[in-house]
This record gives structure tokens, sequence and C-alpha cells, in this order.
């Protein structure tokens, strides 16, 4: 999941920065006319020195296809491997990149879904709770002769009994790998290592870039929140593989940073990119809701403009969203760009475009002091590949909209208060929950079911 539309968001921005795959037939050909190769970049030779794998999008790829969990479990091995050609990603075209673009020279690394966040539990049992639903529908189907019931991968849940023979099967699939002489080193990060699959990569890719910047470095998985990392992280010199079945399948985050670079020439790169992290998490994911009545593509035209008419001698505090030293937000910049993405510096009051009014009280800390915060919370966690506190999340069923932050933003720098710091620290350093309460937590139905289940015979002696 991720950001909404993200990967479609940015493909229309910067077009540049993803590269079609193409048959060895069609590279062939495209070599005898001295055209580009499918991938424009320092390490287009074949293979990378590391792949880092977000096993949990394969999983599910599997799951969908699996009637049963025996044949689910026997299918991971065999859909990793695909996916190192993109077979998995693409199953319906007949294009796909050679095997030897994913030869991994170094290391693979395996990633799978932990215990995450609580501010991803909502989002992830809701999903539950309409996968749930689904089964049951199945399951009746297939009383009446009309479907099978097919393979339950509710128990694709941290602490689930199904996930420990999931660890257990990549573990053979390594095992297979170095008997047929792989040379590379592999590294599993399984269901009981706390975080979600994408913020170990993140962690993984920042020890693999202080080990040695000049490696590179391929990323496969389909979750848009791994572009938004690699923009706040810094490390651009990557490839992600999307599995977009349109075939755009690798994504170069240094691209975009090139394209920004020459719409806002006389910024700071660095500090854009950062600003344009915080800018995507506007648009919600699966920590944060989107800010209500606001797009992306307005967000960034209106920081595009700040920045054109903001000169050299602007405090920084002033220009740019966020402090690379401490990951705080500044009031100023950001009340300075809703203003512009809410027209308010290009209408007229009586000809501008119909907005929403502040739809709470601006001093309402159970609104937009929390939404922010869990903003800053996000970015910390994606810039460091660590999360400090895993147990917070947005308290409110209600997003604040730019009318809301803007009038926020104002009152508290009337206050004297033109930042805001890069994270409350009440509740810094909570750990995430144990995996024996997982399951309940993402599913109580289910779950207690479940143990019911394990535990009938018991109670009926």
């Amino acid at each position: 999941m991720g950001v909404p539309n993200y990967w479609r968001w940015l493909r229309t921005m910067c077009p540049d920065a993803f590269a079609r795959p193409h048959s060895e037939k069609t590279l062939q050909s495209r070599k005898k006319r001295d055209s580009p190769t499918f991938i424009s970049s320092p390490h287009s030779a074949p293979g990378f020195d590391h792949i880092l794998v977000d096993v949990n999008h394969i999983l599910h790829l599997t799951a969908s296809t699996s009637h049963s969990e025996e044949v689910f479990l026997d299918s991971i091995g065999p859909q990793l491997q695909a996916a190192m050609s993109f077979k998995s990603f693409a199953p319906n075209r007949r294009s796909f990149l050679p095997p030897s673009a994913l030869i991994p020279r170094k290391s693979v690394f395996l990633a799978v879904d932990g215990p995450s966040p609580w501010a991803k539990l909502t989002e992830q049992r809701s999903r539950r709770e309409r996968l749930s639903r689904r089964r049951v529908m199945q399951r009746v189907a297939a009383v009446y002769g009309k479907g099978g019931a097919g393979f339950d991968s509710l128990g694709l849940t941290p602490g689930c009994a199904l996930m420990e023979k999931v660890d257990e099967a990549l573990l053979q699939y390594v095992r297979e790998r170095v008997a047929d002489g792989a040379s590379a080193q592999y590294f599993i990060a399984g269901s009981s290592v706390p975080g979600e699959g994408e913020m170990k990569l993140c962690r993984h890719v920042k020890a693999l870039t202080r080990l040695d910047p000049d490696d590179s470095i391929g990323i496969i998985g389909g979750d848009s929140d791994l572009a938004v990392q690699a923009f706040a992280m810094g490390c651009l010199d990557i490839h992600i593989m999307t599995g977009d079945v349109r075939g755009d399948l690798y994504f170069v985050p240094s691209t975009v940073i090139s394209h920004l670079s020459r719409l806002m020439p006389s910024a700071d790169p660095n500090r854009v990119r950062l600003d344009f992290a915080f800018l995507s998490l506007l648009a919600g994911n699966d920590y944060i809701p989107k800010l209500s009545w606001s797009d992306l593509g307005s967000l960034f035209v209106a920081y595009r403009a700040h920045q054109a008419q903001s000169p050299s001698s602007t405090h920084l505090s002033e220009r740019y969203l966020i402090d690379p030293a401490t990951t705080s937000l500044s009031l100023h910049t950001l009340a300075a760009v809703l203003k512009r993405e809410l027209g308010w510096h290009h209408y007229p009051k009586s000809t501008g475009p119909p907005r929403p009014q502040s739809s709470g009280k601006v001093d309402d800390p159970e609104c937009v002091g929390p939404y922010l915060d869990m903003l800053i919370w996000n970015l910390d966690m994606y810039r460091t590949g660590e999360c400090r506190d895993y147990r917070r999340m947005y308290p409110r069923s209600r997003t604040p909209s730019a009318s809301d932050l803007v009038e926020f933003a104002d009152r508290m720098i009337e206050r004297g208060a033109d930042t805001m710091v890069a994270l409350n620290e009440e509740g810094l350093g909570r750990p995430p929950l144990s995996l024996a309460i997982c399951p309940v937590a993402h599913h109580p139905e289910w779950a207690l079911q479940t143990l019911a289940g394990h535990f009938e015979h018991r109670i009926e002696s």
C-alpha cells in the first residue's frame, strides 16, 4: 500500500525516473540500433551488489493463487526465484528482464513483516476484517458447490503458526540456494523481528551505504512508501522494482531529485528532498490519514511557487519545511505553502475556489497538534530506519484540513513558537506488541475462534 496512487503521480511528475523492462530479444535489437538499454544508470550492468526483498508483497501474491496451506508454503521459494526475473510481478505480461538482471553479487536480504507500530494497527485490522468477510462468502459458495473455500491467508500475521512456517520456508529457500552454489550471502529478518518489511529494508539500506556507498542496491517490493523512505533517508542511488502491471518496474529516486533540482535551481537539493518526503506524507499512508481537502499535486505546485518567490536571503526557517539537524517542522513555511495551496495568494476572495472553512478549533490539541506530531514521527522513522515509539498513533477519526493547519500555525507563531520539535518526547522508547498478542490485536474475532479450536479438546475433557 503506502501513499495512495503515489507511483502514478510520480510517473506523471517525472517519467524519466521509471524504466520499462524488455525481453532479451528486444534488448538485442536496441543494442544494434545503439539505443539506450532498459535502464539509464551508473549501475546498468547486469546484477546488483545487494538485492533486498519485501517478502510480504510476494506472500500475498502467492496466497491469492494458492488453494491450500501446503501449496502456499511450497510456492514461496519458486515465487521468490520468479521475482528475480519479474515473472511473479507481471504474470500477464510476456516481457520481463533477463534473469541476469538481478543476480546478487554480494548479498540478498529477505524481510518479513513483524510486529508493527500501533499507527498501522487500525489499517491492518480493517483489511483483515474485509478479508474475513470475503472468506466467509467463499466458504458459503463452497457449500453450495459454487467454488472452493481456498486458502485462509488471515494467518499471515506475526505470532501465528503460519508465519512460523513461512520463516522456516524462507530458511529452506536459503539452504537450497547455498546448496546450488550461490556465492552471495543471505540474510533473513523474520516475523519475530519487530517492524514492517519495508522498515527493515530501510535499516539495511542505511547499513549497506555506510559500509560501501558505491555498492549498487536493488529493492523488490510494491509498497510506494519505499520511494518516500528513499527520499527521507537520502539513499537515492538505488533501484526499486515496483511491480507495476504495465511493466514500469524500475524506479530510480535519484532521477526525481535531479528533476526537482532543475525545477528549483536556487534551492538546496537536500532540503528540498526532505521537504518532498514530508509533502508526500500529507497525502496519507498506512500510518497517517491524508490531509483533508488537499492533494499532493496542488501541494507540490504550492511548494514550487513558494521556492520560486523566496529570495536567497530568506532565512532557512522561512524557506524550507524540515530542519535536517533536528527533523523539526517550520510553521512559518508550512503556513506559507498551505496558503498558496488554498489559493489565498492566487485568487480574489470573491472569485477564489470554494474551500472548506476550518472544521474545528485551531487550538484543539486532539486534532491539529497530534496530526503534525504523527507526520514528524513518521518522517523521523523513515529518515533513521528506526521506530522510536511503537505505540504512537493518531487518536482522532477526523483529520484536519489545510485551513486548520494554517490557523494553528498562525496562532502558534503569534505566541512565539515558530517551529514544532521533532517529536513529542512523551512515550519515546515504548516497545511493539509481543508476538503472542499480535493475532488478537490484528483480528480479535478470528484469533479467538482459532484459539478456541486449539483448546476445544481440553475444554471437553
